[in-house]
């Protein structure tokens, strides 16, 4: 079996295991990772890039609209071209469906890469090196590849869906940080030798 057939077996199993949690169970877990991120990434350390939550990612929005609440920006990843680019959103207004029905700032004003602080990465998994299983479209990995080394990563997981160790293939990215309901591991290791 190939590692991307390995993936896509893992993909399959793993998505059903995080669609299985019921949405109280989802919820409870989400707001103690977003605890969590208010002590890696607390207002004022700079812009970040968020995501709107699909299919039962760990959600963000309750850390993020706190970041609103003080006057903060967020950016938010639009897909354009096969890409990421970011764009800043100032409240849930500025979301609309975009690729993948997933809410994107549809309008707003392009952020530069090299102004983003941090960048918080969904995955359906991570591994405790950093390295993330997405869905198969590479978007986040050409993406991570581009931000500058200083900038912080940092993954959202379950703690049900952080494994030892995942298939890699060499365009894959890892993360700085993991951060589950219960963990928060790093700084990681780079998987580029840095």
């Amino acid at each position: 079996m190939t590692v991307r057939e390995r993936k896509r077996a893992l993909r399959k199993e793993l998505l059903a295991r995080r669609l299985g949690f019921s949405d109280e169970d989802r919820a409870a877990k989400s707001g103690a990772v977003c605890k969590a991120l208010e002590r890696l990434l607390p207002a004022g350390a700079g812009l970040v890039m968020a995501y709107a939550p699909t299919r039962g990612e760990v959600d963000p929005m309750p850390w993020v609209r706190g970041l609103w609440r003080q006057g903060a920006a967020v950016a938010f990843p639009e897909v354009r071209e096969g890409r990421i680019v970011p764009r800043l959103a100032f409240s849930e207004a500025d979301l609309a469906p975009g690729a993948y029905g997933i809410l994107e700032p549809r309008g707003q004003p392009q952020v530069p890469l090299d102004a983003l602080a941090a960048v918080l990465v969904p995955a359906v998994a991570y591994d405790l090196r950093g390295f993330r299983l997405g869905y198969g479209g590479g978007y986040y990995d050409r993406f991570l590849a581009e931000l500058d080394p200083a900038v912080t990563t940092v993954g959202l997981a379950y703690d049900a869906l952080l494994l030892p160790e995942l298939p890699v293939e060499a365009h894959d990215r890892p993360v700085r940080w993991v951060v589950t309901e219960s963990r928060r591991l790093g700084p990681l290791e780079r998987g580029d030798g840095t």
